[in-house]
């Protein structure tokens, strides 16, 4: 049975992109770095010491714990990405296999279809067999070997999202995040609710537990193909957007939630970039001369 990862590099880094505004005095960014991240895809940023991409984190850790197959989603602007991974695989010594599909965007569009549409398409340029899953992951965080190799071993449909303290996120500020709503007795997502209010929180909480949401589920091919190619834009946002297969299945008995306490690092926005610096070179000195 095949079990490819799907990393998800395919979206335009709109926030990362944003000028850089210094509000904190003590925050200091190498300006080659804020070149990177106006031009390069946000895997792609050398934030690690001597240089290290982010996206060999991800490789690293995926190939440590168990994937042989990897599906890098990407953007069909993006000239830079497959040859620095090919390149890297080799030097690395990753025992992975590694291919390239292509968010191909639709005429009359400037951006992508969204999450959802850049799955399909990265299925349809490598099918699998029924009985095969997937594990998704996005490409600008960097999930640790563990929750990797809890979604290599996972075989339903299981998402794994991220308890709020150890992100460090304070109970007020979960209104701004997607949150994995889980029942509490079945251990089953119910559903992901959108920057909730206030009320909305303290009643779910009565039953069940939240989490958030950062895109790492593994998935049957079976259930998902289906409802993927039928996904419809969001009336608001105009994308074909993931979320909406969670909720799916969710609301078939069929997603298992797995919360996980650990913190994540992130790179959405420039001011991320010293944060995710600082853990790097402290978690991965293994890497630093590769």
């Amino acid at each position: 049975m095949r079990h490819p990862l799907i990393l998800m590099a395919a979206g335009v880094s709109s926030r990362m992109k944003k000028a850089f505004e210094q509000t904190d005095s003590t925050i200091s960014i190498d300006p080659k770095l804020i070149e990177e991240a106006n031009t390069l895809p946000k895997c792609m940023l050398s934030v690690g010491p001597n240089g290290t991409r982010f996206i060999d984190y991800i490789l690293w850790n995926a190939s440590k714990w168990g994937f042989e197959e990897v599906i890098i989603l990407l953007n069909p602007n993006d000239t830079v990405t497959r040859k620095y991974v090919e390149n890297r695989v080799e030097t690395m010594r990753l025992h992975l296999r590694v291919h390239f599909a292509i968010q191909f965007i639709p005429e009359g569009r400037e951006k992508p279809w969204g999450t959802g549409d850049a799955i399909y398409q990265a299925l349809q340029q490598y099918p699998l067999d029924v009985s095969d899953v997937y594990t998704i992951s996005n490409s600008d965080n960097l999930s640790s070997q563990l929750v990797f190799r809890a979604a290599y071993l996972a075989q339903e449909n299981t998402i794994f999202s991220y308890d709020t303290t150890s992100l460090g996120i304070p109970l007020t500020d979960r209104v701004k995040y997607g949150l994995v709503v889980t029942d509490i007795l079945t251990k089953n997502m119910t559903t992901i609710v959108e920057k909730p209010s206030l009320d909305e929180i303290m009643a779910l909480e009565w039953d069940h537990t939240l989490s958030v949401n950062m895109n790492i589920l593994t998935l049957s091919y079976k259930d998902t193909l289906y409802k993927l190619r039928s996904l419809t834009p969001h009336p608001v946002r105009d994308e074909k957007e993931i979320t909406d297969v969670f909720r799916e299945l969710a609301a078939e008995g069929r997603l298992k939630s797995e919360i996980i306490f650990e913190s994540l690092p992130d790179l959405t926005s420039k001011s991320d970039i010293p944060r995710v610096q600082k853990y790097l070179a402290e978690t991965y000195p293994e890497l630093q001369n590769l």
